[in-house]
């Protein structure tokens, strides 16, 4: 009986455990939902970090847009982190090492050398998919590496191609193009289409809906197809979902527009 009644006890102190547990990770994702910074806890250094633990308790002198991008982008807390060093140091953008001929370089958005620069209302680290993709396009079909995600994102507001609280209009993707010396042709949501481009050496730029890449709107560069079917993703917003393959019918299922280039 004593047995029993231990055995009992443990195993109302696991299902105890196992609900606090739960109820702390829903506060967790409450938190972020709300992008409330406050909300946060900041004594769990084994959860959050050190640097997210700095930003955080050191909030007032980011910009919030920043900080809340960090709390949700595990990948973007050294960028937010270097904030205050790298805003105060604006050396020429060089983008030569990043490119091979015969291959679309991978620029990331929050990249430090232009992701804390504005774009139109925001930032280009959070709303510069559009401009980081078309960038990677021009630089792989052109050669010419003075074209970087910064003057792509700055031409694309001076004529227009910047929508104020929405994001990049699609347009950009084709009259755009047009002054940088390659053509955007807007193409059917198919498998054949992407593949046919793709094997020509036509890279694709996609709008993407709420899925694997994006929790609202993105745009990602398919540049080729690997050996076995799977296709080569340059994601603007991730270097962890750039270094994977994706299976077709996942993309298909997420897409919403697609745009094959050429010179």
């Amino acid at each position: 009986m004593k047995r029993n009644e231990k055995t009992k006890k443990t195993k109302r102190k696991k299902i105890i455990g196992i609900f606090l547990i739960g109820i702390g990770c829903c506060s967790i994702l409450l938190g972020m939902k709300n992008k409330s910074i406050d909300s946060f806890s900041i004594n769990n250094e084994k959860f959050i970090g050190y640097k997210i633990k700095e930003i955080i308790e050191n909030k007032d002198v980011y910009p919030q847009e920043l900080v809340e991008l960090a709390l949700k982008k595990e990948e973007t807390v050294d960028f937010v982190y270097n904030y205050n060093k790298n805003i105060k140091d604006k050396n020429k953008i060089n983008i030569d090492k990043e490119y091979i001929v015969g291959q679309f370089p991978l620029f990331i958005q929050w990249d430090e050398r232009w992701g804390y620069d504005r774009y139109g209302d925001t930032y280009m680290a959070i709303n510069g998919c559009g401009p980081t993709n078309l960038a990677m396009v021009i630089v792989g079909l052109t050669g010419d590496t003075s074209i970087t995600p910064k003057v792509v994102a700055d031409f694309s507001v001076q004529n227009g191609y910047y929508v104020e609280n929405v994001g990049t209009s699609w347009s950009l993707l084709t009259e755009g193009a047009k002054a940088f010396g390659i053509q955007g042709e807007e193409i059917p949501l198919s498998e054949k289409s992407i593949l046919s481009a793709l094997e020509k050496g036509q890279p694709i730029i996609a709008s993407m809906k709420p899925g694997d890449f994006t929790t609202s709107g993105h745009f990602i560069l398919m540049t080729g197809i690997t050996e076995d079917g799977k296709i080569i993703v340059n994601d603007s917003d991730s270097r962890k979902r750039s270094n994977i393959t994706w299976d077709l019918d996942v993309i298909m299922g997420q897409v919403k527009g697609l745009w094959k280039f050429y010179v």
